[in-house]
This record gives structure tokens, sequence and C-alpha cells, in this order.
């Protein structure tokens, strides 16, 4: 989607970045807020370039690091490839396995051929999932080819020892489709999109939250064991969550959209298991907060941030240029509609895990390239920074990522950040994508910054 925000918001935006400094005090050489938004964080590593254009359809979209428990310094980066399939990197991005996508069902009338092959979009870690042969740990990803959640077993043997691949897929045939009833509705394509995962400790098992494309739903499953070492899953609840808005002066509004079959639909997820709750990014609208343990109960959604366009009146032509409409938008309605930390489409999420229940959770917004910082717990705003240039690249146009706390040995001692680069800059000067690796103390350095 095309947005193009008239030259009085940009200036509204624009202030409002520094608002917060300025409102303490004009004079003082830096506030807290400006040192985490003008400070340098740069990726020391980065993976392959990933070509636009190719024809295997590598298009890098999400992230998940699994940390090894026998060995830290062999832990793995996942990462999804859209159509392209899935790779599998080490800490210093490069790669020690591809698996290549599902290929699409046979078609009974082959010359109107429509079936679509295997799209891995996102990818999450769930650790000492129990089968018969003992405890496994998982990468699961979203397949919006297949409308499924593929469920890939890691293997534990060293690097050197395991030249084949780490990552051994034991999904059963019998997972069933999420959000479609017939290959036809898959090819329509209204399928699995976003994912988050979640071994629970107690009797409610290992959830799996999974949105669906293009609409506001969001599927509940829970992973079951198949007797044979696959595992498959059932749907508990599909959840509908609101394509209509009040604004603060009760005025209704719809986020605009390219297309008219489009709605605010979700895509980044994460799980807070200490405080029992789920997040998820409403991509044009905000963050929501449900029950982790009750998560059809709508008593307990709540949307605790919202975008910068949230509320904001908009024109909305077509393009025949660009094939799609193009939204521009206009001065907000009233104050406190736009929320300046947040600029559409916000799409991942994540934690950065302290004991006790402390952290930040991490949101990236992609609209101005930038990751905001909230409090874990409180959810109060600490502030915003970039992933700029230095010895690597910088990080535009990101979808997902994810960071872990735990130390990873030498190359990463204070955790680390992977995160997908939307516009990666190469030596061919081909468009392409891959994704970055950020030491998380400098960004965990920034953020004590406001806490002192």
């Amino acid at each position: 989607m095309i947005i193009r925000i008239s030259f009085q918001l940009s200036l509204l935006l624009t202030i409002g970045f520094v608002l917060v400094a300025c409102s303490i005090n004009p004079n003082q050489a830096k506030s807290k807020v400006e040192a985490i938004l003008q400070s340098k964080v740069s990726a020391a590593f980065e993976t392959r370039a990933l070509p636009k254009d190719s024809p295997q359809g590598f298009d890098a979209d999400d992230p998940a690091i699994w940390v090894n428990p026998n060995n830290v310094d062999e832990s793995l980066v996942v990462g999804t490839l859209k159509r392209g399939g899935l790779d599998v990197y080490n800490l210093k991005g490069e790669l020690v396995q591809h698996i290549p996508p599902v290929a699409s069902p046979a078609c009974v009338d082959k010359k109107n051929c429509n079936n679509k092959g295997g799209r891995w979009n996102n990818a999450d870690v769930i650790y000492d999932f129990p089968l018969n042969s003992g405890t496994v740990d998982l990468i699961l990803a979203s397949d919006r080819g297949t409308d499924k959640v593929d469920i890939f077993r890691v293997e534990f043997d060293s690097l050197s020892d395991k030249q084949e691949g780490r990552l051994v897929n034991i999904t059963s045939p019998t997972a069933p489709r999420i959000f479609s009833e017939t290959q036809d509705e898959v090819n329509q394509g209204n399928t699995a999109y976003g994912l988050a995962a979640v071994h629970l400790k107690d009797e409610l098992g290992s959830k799996v939250f999974v949105t669906q494309n293009a609409t506001t739903s969001v599927a509940v499953l829970t992973l079951t064991a198949t007797g044979n070492d696959q595992i498959s899953y059932t749907i508990d609840h599909v959840l509908d969550f609101p394509r209509e808005f009040k604004t603060s002066n009760n005025e209704p509004w719809k986020p605009c959209s390219d297309s008219n079959d489009e709605l605010p639909h979700f895509e980044g997820i994460v799980v807070d298991e200490f405080y029992g709750w789920v997040y998820l990014a409403q991509e044009d609208v905000g963050i929501w907060r449900i029950s982790l343990n009750a998560p059809e109960n709508k008593d307990r959604w709540q949307l605790i941030h919202k975008v910068n366009s949230f509320g904001v009146p908009y024109a909305r032509d077509w393009s025949e240029a660009e094939d799609e409409f193009v939204c521009k938008l206009d001065l907000p309605t009233s104050e406190g509609d736009a929320d300046t930390k947040l600029m559409a489409d916000v799409e991942g999420l994540s934690l950065y895990t302290k004991p006790n229940g402390g952290g930040y959770l991490f949101v990236s917004s992609q609209g101005n390239n930038q990751f905001a910082v909230y409090e874990r717990g409180s959810e109060k705003y600490l502030g915003s920074f970039m992933v700029e240039a230095d010895i690597v690249d910088g990080v535009y146009e990101t979808d997902g990522f994810m960071v872990v706390s735990e130390p990873l040995g030498n190359i990463f001692p204070n955790g680390l950040m992977v995160t997908q680069d939307g516009e990666n800059q190469n030596q061919a000067q081909i468009e392409s994508t891959n994704f970055k690796y950020i030491d998380l103390g400098l960004i965990r350095k920034e953020i004590e910054l406001l806490e002192e």
C-alpha cells in the first residue's frame, strides 16, 4: 500500500519525535529520549543477499533464533524466504542449510491449474516439546501457500557432524488447513500468515497463534503428538478482531487499504508467559493485548498502542501506474488520535526478557524504519532506535525480527537481535533482502540510559 502524508502531518510527526525532549528542558544538551533516538546501533553480521526478482521467489521475511542448550556458540537462526523456502544460518550469518518450499498439490485440470506451492511467512521456536522418543526443540513456520503450520525438529548434532542439515520436518500429514476448507479457498490467498508459539508449563500444552492474511482473524492452535514422533495440531478458537474503530471524537474510522479485498490484518505476535499476555500487531491499527489463558475472552482485549495514522482522515484514489489504491492522509481529526511512536505498518514484535518479569517489548515501526521499545509489564514507552550503516549496511522496511537476551558465547555475549532488512544494499546493486545481526548489548546500553 502506498500512503502519502500531507506536509502539515509530516511536520507534525517530525516535531512529535522530539516533543518529549523539548517539553522537559529545551536548553538541555540531550534528553534521555533523544539519546536513544539519536544513538548509532549497527549490525555485526548479515546473511546472504536474496534478490527480489529471483525466479526461486527468495525474499527474506521473518527470523527465529534457536539457542543451543548444549553449546550456545552453535545456536541457529532460521529465516523464512516466502516462496523461496527456509534458510538456516549460524551466528555469523553463514548458511548451513536451505530447505526448499513445499511443492504445490497436483491438479485434476492441468490446463487451469492454480494450486499454490509453499510460502513460509513467519517462524518461531518451542523448547522441550514431549514426544515418545523424548523431548525435542521445534521450529514452527506458517505456510501461506498451504494454509498450514509446518513443524521442524532441531538436530543437536554439531554443525561439523551434521552436514545434511539441522532441521527435520516432522509435520504430520494429518495436520489440517487452518482457515480454508478447500484447495480453491487456499488459492484465493486468505491463509496462514503471522505466527507465534509458546510451550506452557501447565496442562494447557503448546499453543500456536496464527493470523490470517488480509483478514482480521487469528486462530489459536494446540500442538498434538501423533504417536509416531510426528506433530499435528487442533484448532481451538478463531478470534475475529475489529475492522472499524471510533476516533476520540467518536467518529467512525477504518484504515485505508490499497485493495477492496484487504482488511486490517495482523502479522507480528509475541507471547509473554510471565504476565499471561499475547501481543498482536494489527499493521495499520496498533498493538493489541489479549489473555494467554483465555484468548477468546473479548472483555480482556485491549488496543494498548495505536499507530500514528489512527483516526486520521484520508483521500483514497486508484492509481493506474501502481495498479492499486493510493492513500493520502490528512491532519488528525483531534489531538490524541495520532501516535508518533509507531508509524504504520507496525510489523514484528519480540520480547527482551529479564528475571522476575523485567525486560522490554520491542516493536518494528516500518513506516519510519525504527524499533520502538516499551517497558515489559507496564508497557510504558521508553524510546526508539534505528539500525544504521557501519561495517554492514543499515536496516529499512523491516518485516520480522527477534531478540534473545541469553548470552550467545563469544560472538554475542550480551544477547542477539536478528532483523529482516527489506532494502539490503549489496555490491552488485541488485534489489535484495536479507537478515542483519545486531549485538543486543548496544541496544541495552541505550535503553539503560532511560532507566537511570
